[in-house]
């Protein structure tokens, strides 16, 4: 099940015609569902990007040849469009679903996971591989083509929902359709779940007015196009004119922070360069934002964690 989800989040990073999210996939998201987030796994890992990504799963590296021999699945090149749901704002949520589309060899995988220890059951003639003890995560292919993962409760309703209509909220429903059509990795939700720190609760403070600013928002969405130059874009809908134009200036005051507090290092100084490219602005109670990269900064920004993650395995 680990490696499972492993491999997945790889394939997710080695996300680049338009076309909207796969309506299968969202009409197994539960109708309490507070963010999606997609990728179109399928076109984005032929960019630039992509393939920097792929490069990073050496061929030789024993972890990969053993999944993809014991599961019959090769993210490299099997997945072809991932959704990420859940019923909060934050991407910390524990009630979420992991749902793909590609091409999975479900007994196969049950057959992987049971020798590594899962535990298998039949739900409603879809099997299910879950783990023992506090851990409830489950993992559920199918037809051969889409796989759930998650808690279990959780998963198991997803598979109640099989081939239902979608049951987002109109207003999620809405701006999924519209983000998902226009970029290749995307997110859109409901609210804005906003970390409060201890210095929230003094008066005057910025981190009590970016907690205010952040706890405005009604709506968020944004995007991500690849290519030679990466474009980012994102939109967050306010209660009022007033309160976008504070988020507009919370915003401006930590780009200028990222700015000043350059200390020597390459990723330090990615980052203040992008902060300097941001464009941000008040369009009535609406915030929109957006900023561009070279296609070879984003890699210089995400080599070190690449890094990182690879020693720990």
């Amino acid at each position: 099940m680990k490696a499972v989800s492993s491999a997945a989040v790889l394939a997710i990073l080695a996300t680049s015609t338009v076309f909207a999210a796969d309506g299968t996939l969202l009409s197994l998201a539960p109708p309490d569902t507070r963010m999606v987030a997609g990728i179109y796994v399928d076109r984005t890992r032929n960019t630039p990007f992509g393939q920097f990504v792929l490069a990073q799963m050496k061929e030789e590296d024993p972890n990969l040849k053993l999944f993809i021999e014991s599961t019959g699945f090769d993210p490299r090149h099997d997945l072809n469009e991932v959704l990420i749901v859940s019923k909060s704002a934050s991407s910390r949520s524990k009630n979420g679903l992991i749902l793909a589309r590609g091409i999975f060899n479900g007994p196969q995988i049950i057959a992987a996971g049971k020798a590594k220890g899962a535990i298998s059951s039949l739900y409603k003639n879809v099997e299910l591989l879950s783990h023992t003890g506090s851990d409830k995560g489950a993992l559920a292919v199918m037809d051969g083509s889409v796989a759930i993962a998650g808690d279990l409760t959780s998963v198991k309703a997803a598979i109640d929902q099989r081939k239902g209509q979608s049951l987002l909220e109109t207003r999620l429903s809405a701006k999924v359709t519209q983000v998902s059509g226009q970029y290749d990795a995307w997110f859109a939700a409901i609210g804005f779940a906003a970390p409060v720190g201890s210095n929230a609760q003094t008066p005057g403070r910025p981190g009590q007015l970016g907690a205010a600013s952040l706890q405005s928002i009604e709506q968020t969405s944004g995007g991500v196009k690849f290519g030679s130059v990466v474009q980012v874009s994102g939109e967050a809908v306010t209660r009022s004119d007033k309160d976008a134009q504070s988020l507009v200036d919370v915003t401006r005051f930590l780009a200028g922070l990222i700015t000043m507090n350059k200390d020597g290092s390459p990723e330090t100084a990615n980052l203040a360069a992008l902060a300097q490219s941001l464009d941000v602005k008040a369009d009535g109670n609406t915030v929109r934002l957006s900023f561009s990269m070279a296609e070879s900064d984003l890699e210089r920004l995400v080599q070190p964690k690449l890094t990182r993650r690879a020693s720990i395995r």
